[in-house]
């Protein structure tokens, strides 16, 4: 449920048909991005967890079915220290996710608890990817949360990447709210809490 309303979000707007998105290897995506993430110990330390264990990579089942629509969900979600727990997966947090919207191609994020925080202050979400058809290559920060609503983050438009096949991976840490009744004396008040994404959420998208 919480995949599709955030999906609901993401896909309002123009839209033109989705291409399919490519099957992820996680070794092999991790491999791709380590190529381009010399000089970026934190994207080094992400995908290095990634080769070490790829088996905790679980492609999610869930999305596959629905409207084609302008988006693809990465299908490898992201694990961090405050996910939701389940005994075989984890802590799943949530998934990237690529946008096509009125043209401009931009990496996003949505999952974890409440909200996501339109400052993100000291946390920092970062996406590596690398266009295997351009060999271009970049990171980039999702800190946009005006293209889709308040559980979606964003990158700003990303025009480099379009053109192809990228692989990407989503790593870092991301800030979320709550409304909380009872602070302040039943005034009400947010509540924040900082979530650090240990296992980085890959997919293959088309751009």
């Amino acid at each position: 449920m919480a995949i599709a309303a955030a999906s609901a979000l993401v896909f309002a707007g123009s839209a033109t048909a989705e291409p399919a998105a490519a099957p992820v290897n996680p070794v092999t995506a991790a491999e791709q991005l380590l190529s381009v993430a010399e000089g970026n110990p934190d994207a080094q330390a992400a995908l290095a967890r990634v080769l070490a264990d790829p088996n905790a990579a679980v492609p999610r089942t869930d999305v596959a079915e629905g409207p084609r629509v302008p988006a693809q969900i990465f299908p490898i979600p992201a694990y961090s220290d405050t996910g939701a727990g389940n005994p075989v997966t984890g802590q799943v947090h949530g998934s990237g996710i690529a946008t096509n919207l009125n043209g401009e191609f931009r990496f996003g994020f949505f999952g974890g608890p409440g909200e996501i925080a339109p400052d993100q202050g000291a946390a920092k979400l970062n996406v590596l990817w690398v266009n295997v058809a351009t060999g271009k290559s970049g990171t980039n920060v999702l800190n946009v949360r005006d293209i889709a609503g308040p559980t979606v983050i964003s990158t700003k438009p990303i025009p480099e990447a379009k053109g192809g096949l990228v692989i990407a991976g989503i790593y870092g840490s991301i800030l979320h709210r709550w409304w909380d009744p009872a602070a302040l004396d039943g005034k009400g008040d947010w509540h924040y809490q900082t979530s650090n994404i240990w296992f980085p959420s890959l997919g293959a998208v088309l751009a």
